[in-house]
């Protein structure tokens, strides 16, 4: 059997949804963190997500609102191309302090 271990939490591939959905929150939490995925914008605190609070919030949706995953996933394969491009500048602006 197939297992992974999620935000410290060990998930086994036979687990059912219900098993993964043991920590619910009401409607009115559900509906802010929606909003806070969509805008980007902490609802309770009035703040810019960070780039890890965004993703944070994307996978909390993904594992509760299954009707949410094209935008979740869409989002997070945003923040992998981000930093995915980010690390290559990176390393090409090492390999040309190398040359000098």
């Amino acid at each position: 059997m197939m297992s992974a271990v999620f935000e410290g939490v060990p998930l086994s591939a036979m687990q059912s949804p219900q098993q993964l959905h043991t920590n619910t929150i009401s409607p009115q939490e559900l509906a802010l963190e929606i909003k806070a995925f969509l805008s980007g914008v902490d609802q309770t605190q009035g703040r810019k997500l960070s780039a890890r609070d965004h993703a944070k919030s994307a996978l909390r949706l993904l594992r509760r609102v299954p009707a949410c995953r094209g935008a979740v996933l869409e989002h997070l394969r945003g923040v992998y191309d981000e930093h995915v491009a980010a690390y290559l500048q990176e390393l090409e602006g090492e390999r040309e302090r190398e040359r000098e």
